[in-house]
């Protein structure tokens, strides 16, 4: 019944299956689940029953749920797919979870006796439990923002989507499990606690039932994500192999947890992180041993060295070859298991991974294990040795972040693998990317060169464009042009140049405006990389492969104080074909270059725009002098300064021109060949093509022919 992105009021029955959790992407909200028996939709005066789930996002205040049946007030709407193509799919991900859609509650109340349940009772405890050791781990780091977020991270798996610069280096080294609370955080976990209860002297089977429960407990306390709970089984089959008098076989012990979780939740097949996790085990219990066997005799004494005769020195070089080799041949096998997961799914290949996990690993056990030491301190109330151990942690941090950045900046260490694509590659590749209201990026590639025109700001450049750069197989960036001094234009490039060093930054010849404040992003991107910025104007010209960049605007004389009326326009060539990207573009800049350039200069068969905030833009007579087949634009209905001019949509609908609306289209693809264009819209629509052949042009004021009377529609 509903449209994606299409707001209803709703009244919902249900109960809470998940209590309220902080949101890793809105802090300022939390996030629960609920069960729904009944929703009436109020502006339909419709009555819906089933059972299903959605998500429900709650303020920040206090509010625990208890069981029983609520009634819920809000706005709906369903999960809707990513607007750009990316690695993750957040429709896809909640259908499989039974979530069909959101719900921002305005209103809440129970309805009848409330009931006691378990359920809720745990995840609220486990809740608690989050806060109380995320705060003991910061006592004496709390102004450390990196050693907290990356400690704290790594025991629980909760993280701030704000500190995601912090994942890339372990993304990039392929210790990305080391980062999160993963398979190996359960495994270590076990590790410790067996060392500890071994300490106290009491026997086999009394440590098994003790460290059961602590390793479920910690599982379920992650909030049961599924690489932990996964973890959390295969431990407890391999722990309780014993009791029942039978041998551990990996292999077997994998079989049965993959069988356990599978009768939970068959749709776990289909998630990466299932396939990874036991693609990865059957590989480490499949390959370690075969791999490390032909260096075995490298480990052992001198043959003819009496092992009794052996002084402690000949000893411990024995046992650091042992575990190196160990740990080689271990990290070898998941890499190999792990290959072609990481390259269907997330596109890429790590081969550093394979060093990296041999320095990560035994770091991140020593954290592990400081970090156990500092919440058996805290709960003893031993504050000074809670900050001891902490700034242990700041250390062991520091040294786990410098490895992975390290290791992530070697030559040929991490690099982007495609699936094989047979279809022929355009000349010119444009992407537009549909970002929130007033932000804008897009992506042009040409003979393999990648350039961005306009970036984002820096949280959308992480939460979209850096996904959609994964998405493309793309690591590194060619050079960069950046339209104007708007924040939501350009706010990431700081940031991106710093990740991709001596790379050509263009800007126009008025940029950064002198009278801006040298707080504004474009004066922070001078001061910080003055000599990689290179200033363009009307005239000038710019190749990017095949792609002929033409700068239109702004001239020397265009000193305008608005920051869009300073934005570059600039018409890129391929062949015969043409695209006029037109940036934030308003009524001056339309004027200007209606009275300096002719029609010819002007006429482009694609027109790329963004809305002005300020200023009427738009010109029908500047939409008949380019005489577009398309337009594409950017469109936010709900906020008047960016919502796309009505008065646009009914020229293109008189004038016979197709209006892709990135709000309903998504991310629109532009493949450019030197006879024809070809757009593809991500979300709705059907593929436009355009000839080369120009479009009758009709002059401004001039009515339009109606449709099969000379006038083709493409």
């Amino acid at each position: 019944m509903l449209k994606p992105g299409q707001n209803v009021a709703v009244q919902v029955v249900g109960k809470f299956v998940r209590a309220p959790m902080l949101s890793e992407v809105d802090p300022e909200r939390r996030l629960a689940v609920v069960e729904v028996s009944e929703v009436f939709l109020v502006s339909r005066c419709l009555r819906v029953s089933g059972r299903t789930k959605i998500r429900v996002w709650l303020p920040r205040q206090p509010f625990v749920p208890q069981g029983g049946a609520y009634q819920l007030e809000g706005t709906f709407h369903l999960i809707e797919r990513a607007r750009n193509p990316s690695i993750f799919d957040p429709e896809v991900s909640a259908l499989r979870q039974g979530i069909v859609g959101e719900l921002s509650l305005a209103s809440w109340g129970l309805i009848g006796e409330p009931e006691f349940s378990l359920r809720l009772s745990m995840l609220e405890a486990a809740e608690r439990c989050r806060r109380w050791i995320a705060a003991e781990l910061a006592k004496g780091i709390e102004d450390q923002e990196m050693p907290r977020v990356l400690t704290t991270t790594m025991a629980l798996g909760t993280f701030d989507s704000g500190n995601a610069e912090l994942e890339e280096p372990f993304r990039n080294s392929g210790t990305l499990h080391i980062f999160a609370v993963s398979g190996l955080h359960v495994g270590l976990l076990a590790v410790i606690g067996w060392m500890f209860l071994r300490l106290t002297g009491i026997g086999r089977v009394r440590a098994i039932f003790v460290l059961l429960p602590l390793i479920f407990g910690y599982a379920f306390m992650t909030g049961w994500v599924p690489s932990a709970a996964r973890a959390a089984y295969m431990s407890a089959i391999m722990l309780s192999a014993p009791l029942l008098n039978r041998t551990s076989r990996p292999m077997n012990s994998l079989g049965c947890a993959a069988l356990i979780l599978l009768c939970s939740d068959t749709l776990q097949l289909f998630q990466p992180g299932f396939q990874l996790s036991f693609g990865v085990l059957a590989a480490i219990s499949l390959g370690q041993r075969p791999i490390a066997e032909p260096f075995v005799p490298m480990t052992e004494h001198d043959p003819f060295l009496p092992p009794v005769l052996a002084t402690w020195r000949q000893n411990t070089s024995v046992w650091l070859r042992r575990q190196l080799l160990g740990l080689l041949s271990t990290s070898v096998a998941a890499w190999l298991g792990s290959l072609p997961f990481l390259v269907m799914h997330f596109h890429t290949c790590t081969p550093v991974a394979v060093i990296a996990n041999v320095v990560l690993v035994p770091l991140s056990f020593v954290s592990l294990f400081t970090v156990s030491l500092t919440l058996l301190a805290a709960l003893l109330h031993l504050h000074s040795v809670v900050i001891i151990l902490n700034n242990t942690n700041w250390l062991l941090a520091h040294a786990m972040m410098s490895s992975a950045t390290l290791f992530s900046s070697i030559p040929g260490g991490h690099f982007p693998l495609n699936p094989p694509s047979f279809a022929p590659a355009p000349e010119v590749e444009v992407s537009v990317l549909s970002l929130p209201p007033g932000q804008a990026a897009q992506l042009l590639k040409s003979d393999g060169r990648t350039w961005m025109l306009d970036c984002g700001n820096t949280q959308q450049f992480r939460q979209n464009v850096q996904s959609f750069l994964r998405h493309k197989g793309i690591a590194r960036l060619d050079g960069m042009v950046l339209s104007h001094a708007d924040a939501d234009h350009m706010g990431a490039a700081p940031s991106l140049i710093e990740g991709h060093s001596e790379i050509p930054v263009f800007i126009g010849i008025h940029e950064p405006w002198r009278f801006d404040s040298h707080a504004t992003a474009m004066w922070k991107l001078a001061k910080s990389n003055g000599n990689q910025l290179q200033k363009l104007r009307a005239g000038d010209h710019l190749s990017i492969g095949k792609a002929n960049l033409h700068i239109l605007y702004p001239s020397l004389e265009d000193l305008r104080d608005k920051g869009d009326d300073r934005a570059m326009v600039i018409r890129i060539d391929c062949g015969k074909m043409r695209i006029l990207w037109c940036s934030d573009a308003g009524f001056g800049t339309e004027k200007a270059l209606l009275q300096r350039l002719g029609a010819d200069e002007l006429q482009s068969h694609v027109l790329i725009r963004n809305q002005h905030r300020s200023d009427w833009s738009a010109l029908e007579e500047f939409i008949v002098a380019v005489n577009p087949s398309a337009i594409v634009s950017s469109n936010a209905p709900r906020i008047e300064e960016e919502r796309l001019p009505e008065h646009l949509r009914q020229t293109c609908l008189r004038r016979n021109i197709r209006l892709l609306d990135l709000n309903e289209t998504g991310m629109v693809q532009i493949d450019m060949n030197g006879q024809d264009i070809t757009l593809r819209p991500w979300l709705a629509g059907e593929p436009i093509s355009i000839g080369s052949e120009p479009r009758p042009r009709i002059a401004y004021g001039q009515a339009p022919r109606p449709l099969g009377s000379g006038f083709q529609s493409e």
